[in-house]
């Protein structure tokens, strides 16, 4: 799935990720953020792709969530929609 972030907070933790073809809002968890830096936060607007999961609730959430640069949309002729 590919989708970008539609808010974040940092201090709580998570935030959610609008997708781009269902245009639903799917809740985003800091530790299910995969960067190479320390710190797992995503900015506004940032584009990413995600997997969809369910939490302990049975709630839909996002999984395995992997911030895109720009190049990685120019270069990727697979994904259709950008922010």
């Amino acid at each position: 799935m590919i989708g970008h972030v539609k808010w974040y907070d940092s201090r709580r933790g998570f935030g959610f990720i609008l997708d781009y073809h269902t245009k639903d809002e799917i809740f985003a968890g800091r530790h299910e953020i995969r960067t190479n830096g320390t710190f797992k936060v995503v900015g506004e607007g940032q584009p990413v792709t995600y997997e969809i999961g369910k939490d302990d609730d049975g709630r839909v959430i996002a999984r395995n969530i992997q911030p895109l640069s720009i190049d990685d949309i120019l270069l990727d002729p697979g994904i259709t929609e950008a922010p």
